[in-house]
């Protein structure tokens, strides 16, 4: 009974590591962390560290509060990313269009949305 005992806590130990191993598992060579956020692997920063369509950018956040991680070639700040389970946090822009009350019918053309797309391919 105690060496069944031993083998299932073994077996749940063996678990709980892979589990970690595999939700935080960063490609060699490759940067873990932007910021304070942690990049796993399908993620990553610089060729060759990202599945295609997973690409982020580690960037000066102008303020002089250190780097953040982006979606590449956008402005679009990430602030946690989870493989297990499949999710991702992002800071994304506010929408708005100006009203103009002479005008009422009338659209502009410059307003913004808040529309992020990840892992286009």
């Amino acid at each position: 009974m105690e060496l069944l005992l031993l083998v299932f806590l073994l077996l749940a130990a063996m678990s709980a590591a892979v589990e970690s191993i595999t939700s935080t598992a960063v490609k060699t060579g490759c940067q873990e962390r932007c910021g304070g956020v942690d990049i796993p692997y399908p993620f990553g920063i610089g060729p060759g560290c990202s599945r295609h369509g997973f690409e982020l950018s580690c960037v000066s956040n102008g303020s002089g509060a250190g780097p953040i991680a982006v979606l590449a070639g956008t402005s679009i700040q990430v602030t946690r990313l989870s493989v297990e389970p499949a999710e991702s946090q992002v800071m994304l822009p506010v929408g708005w269009q100006c009203y103009n009350t002479s005008q009422p019918t009338r659209t502009y053309p410059d307003w913004s949305r808040a529309k992020t797309e990840m892992n286009r391919g």
